[in-house]
């Protein structure tokens, strides 16, 4: 079985455009529609490429969360806009956004733990530890004399 993540499915997806005046009945639908889509698509995506993840090499998941990265500052400003417009008066927006952006940063999460699995962990030193305590000692008994 291959496993493989299509970056140009996530590289390709495009904001909606929100203008900034009131658009009327059948421009606020359209536009409805169309963010809504977009947000589904992306959960969709995110959850279908979930699963792979864990099969990527670290060099192929450091190149994936790079565009994983630029969809996530893309949804953030769409947010952003759509929390200034109230989510155009519309509940399914506002749950379809909630949904992208979790699934979106629990994606990001993976491929973060795909990319520092190999990594070794070092043990802090007690010297460390204890000098830290010392300086949090003196920090806290500065505070109780104030």
């Amino acid at each position: 079985m291959i496993h493989s993540i299509n970056i140009q499915d996530f590289s390709s997806l495009r904001i909606p455009k929100i203008k900034v005046s009131s658009p009327n009945f059948i421009e606020r639908a359209i536009l409805c529609w169309k963010i809504n889509r977009y947000l589904k698509r992306i959960a969709s995506m995110v959850k279908r490429d979930l699963k792979i993840i864990k099969h990527l090499k670290k060099d192929q998941a450091e190149n994936f969360l790079d565009t994983v990265k630029l969809i996530n500052s893309n949804i953030d400003l769409l947010d952003d806009a759509l929390v200034d417009l109230s989510y155009l008066g519309n509940k399914s927006i506002e749950k379809n956004m909630k949904l992208a952006l979790t699934s979106i940063y629990n994606f990001q999460s993976k491929l973060h733990i795909a990319i520092y699995k190999d990594v070794k962990k070092e043990n802090d030193s007690s010297e460390i530890k204890e000098t830290i305590s010392h300086i949090s000692g003196k920090n806290l008994s500065r505070l109780h004399s104030a």
